[in-house]
């Protein structure tokens, strides 16, 4: 039987009931029904029948259903079994679940094996339950409705009644998955780090799962210090913990340092130390926040896009829970994951893997802001060649307002004469090979921050416009001073539109060149666009000039 889930942990605790003799088989309504073989029922159980039942089919009646929010952590369920007993089963964050158990031995192993799990790198949770009357379901029922039907803080008042019958539980034990890292995740995260990228770990795991993790994956590096900021109640915790780590980052000025902290002690620093903490932690190599609801990861790229060198935010996620912190973020990246498409339909681009980030920022992202440079300094380089002759004539014409160029040359200009090659190349540009990106990602740091937007680069290409509009007026101007008669047939003198026809002639053929020479892939489609670019012109040229003969 195949099973898909919301999350990944649900599937996986269902899948290992299945291979252990207790098959969830579906639900007909508020009827769940359930599958258990002899591998599953005890040895001294018997059925109606007096023998031990090779399979027995068990129905659960579904009551009610307690939703998981990122502030709960937990889940519940109330279902009434065939004997007409109702239970309260609920599943979360141990530290949301066991506070609301029973006094019972059972909590400190649990809390032990919960710990050795996590440092082992696995999610954890706790499961526990409660029996329930029927007159304290019919009392939750009725306050959970009337609560629901509340037109004043209803949320606040349906948490409350939630509250109030998760209490008393009963401890059963708790779950361990393994949530197995993808394939490429440490080769990709070092390759940001190279490109200069500063990479954030926002997670809602446990402080020692995020932390197993990290260090498997090469979040934090080898030889970085570690300081942990956890536990923390006050304020004055919190202020203590930043100000140590500063005067350590100062002392020790060679060794990259790596921060953790919790969500508790988060939500203290983002209320009353917020700059502190954002200036300590923008100089520490990595970061990791556990604990965190998906409000706080939202806050934390909010901080984040407040520093002074105004960085580009980029988040990435999987679940739903990553939603906010997608939206926040200057970019939004989604994966396409078993926990659904929520964080992928709200991003601003969508992949199936993680290592896939690598070849987006660093080979796409490379060529694109290469391109999108090009293509906007080019545009502004034509306009002012074209342009700049129309200023040179009216000065010379003691500006009559009259046009050196024909209307067909200004219509066409930058429709066709000089759009399809610039278009070609935003498309095709590749200033260096995908290998080539992918083997050394500190190449990334030359498009990184728009540098090819600088101020320089927008003057150099304008003062290449003024000179080259310049050559091309000065040159054409001085030939027909010269002899104005040198283009013309025999006896007359050359026309005032011959005049314009060759300064325009000479426009086309100097931009598309220029762009020719500044292109460094040269595929033969773009080079192909450039030459039917000036034999456009041409061609143009002489219909018009046989149509007005």
């Amino acid at each position: 039987m195949d099973y898909q889930a919301s999350s990944p942990d649900e599937k996986a605790l269902v899948e290992a009931c299945a291979r252990m003799g207790l098959v969830y088989i579906g639900e007909d309504g508020d009827q769940m029904q359930l599958k258990v073989r002899r591998s599953c029922v005890r040895a001294n159980v018997r059925s109606r029948l007096g023998e031990i039942p090779d399979e027995e089919l068990i129905q659960y009646e579904r009551l009610a259903v307690l939703e998981f929010t990122s502030d709960r952590k937990r889940m519940s369920i109330i279902v009434r079994d065939t004997h007409g007993q109702i239970w309260l089963y609920t599943k979360g964050a141990e530290s949301h679940v066991l506070p609301l158990c029973a006094h019972s031995p059972l909590i400190e192993t649990t809390q032990r094996h919960i710990n050795e799990f996590a440092k082992l790198g696995l999610r954890t949770l706790a499961v526990a339950r409660r029996r329930l009357t029927e007159q304290q379901f019919r009392t939750f029922s009725d306050e959970l409705i009337e609560a629901g039907s509340s037109l004043v803080d209803r949320a606040e008042r349906v948490e409350e009644c939630q509250r109030r019958v998760e209490t008393e539980l009963e401890l059963l034990g708790a779950t361990a998955v393994e949530d197995a890292l993808q394939d490429d995740v440490q080769s990709t995260l070092q390759a940001l780090g190279q490109a200069g990228i500063r990479v954030w770990v926002l997670t809602g795991d446990k402080v020692e799962t995020a932390l197993n993790i990290a260090l498997s994956c090469g979040h934090i590096p080898d030889g970085a210090a570690r300081y942990f900021i956890t536990d923390c109640h006050t304020s004055e915790q919190v202020q203590q913990h930043l100000d140590t780590l500063s005067l350590e980052m100062f002392r020790q000025r060679d060794v990259p340092f790596s921060m953790l902290i919790d969500g508790a002690s988060l939500t203290i620093a983002l209320d009353a130390h917020r700059e502190q903490f954002r200036d300590v932690s923008v100089r520490c190599q990595a970061v990791l926040c556990c604990r965190l609801s998906p409000l706080q990861k939202c806050e934390v790229v909010q901080l984040m896009k407040t520093v002074d060198s105004a960085p580009v935010t980029a988040a990435i996620g999987d679940g739903a829970n990553d939603v906010s912190m997608i939206q926040e973020a200057h970019v939004g990246l989604g994966i396409v994951g078993r926990e659904g498409r929520q964080a992928a339909r709200c991003a601003d681009y969508a992949f199936a893997k993680f290592c896939m980030l690598k070849k987006l920022l660093l080979v796409h992202g490379h060529y694109f802001s290469t391109r999108l440079a090009v293509l906007v300094l080019y545009f502004f380089y034509k306009n002012l060649v074209f342009m700049g002759i129309q200023l040179y004539f009216q000065i010379h014409s003691l500006f009559s307002n009259q046009s050196v160029y024909d209307s067909v040359f200004l219509t066409l200009y930058n429709v066709v004469y000089t759009a399809i090659p610039v278009l070609v190349l935003a498309l095709t540009e590749k200033p260096y090979q995908e290998q080539t990106l992918l083997k050394n990602p500190s190449l990334y740091q030359k498009v990184a921050g728009n540098k090819q937007y600088a101020w320089k680069y927008f003057i150099g290409w304008m003062v290449l416009g003024i000179y080259h509009f310049s050559v091309i007026y000065f040159f054409t101007y001085a030939v027909w001073i010269e002899n104005p008669a040198i283009y013309a047939h025999w006896p007359a003198t050359v026309s005032f539109a011959c005049y314009g026809t060759i300064l325009i002639h000479n426009v086309v053929v100097l931009v598309n060149l220029k762009l020719l020479i500044e292109s460094i892939y040269k595929s033969y489609v773009f080079i192909a666009t450039v030459l039917l670019s000036i034999f456009a012109f041409m061609g143009s040229t002489f219909v018009y000039n046989l149509l007005n003969m």
